[in-house]
């Protein structure tokens, strides 16, 4: 009977502490600033991120299906859906 005594009473207690009394603050973090190299980083994805998309679409306009170490050029005709390619989009 001792076990579920202190079980009833544990979560008596959990009980009144959540109903009354005083509430905790939250904690209050600073905020991060960013040095320079986290700032140059950002900068540095995003460029990579946006030249892989313009070599994408690129490749894609100019038909790089092709044999040639050129790409082959004409627009190659090969897909079903004609879409707009955008370059630089930002």
């Amino acid at each position: 009977m001792g076990k579920l005594a202190r079980l009833v009473d544990g979560i008596k207690e959990k009980l009144a502490g959540a109903g009354g009394g005083k509430k905790p603050k939250p904690v209050c973090y600073d905020k991060v600033d960013k040095t320079d190299s986290m700032r140059v980083e950002i900068r540095s994805r995003r460029a990579r991120h946006l030249i892989a998309k313009n070599l994408a679409a690129a490749d894609s306009i100019a038909g790089a299906g092709s044999n040639s170490p050129w790409g082959g050029g004409g627009g190659g005709n090969n897909s079903k859906k004609k879409k707009k390619k955008r370059f630089l989009a930002f």
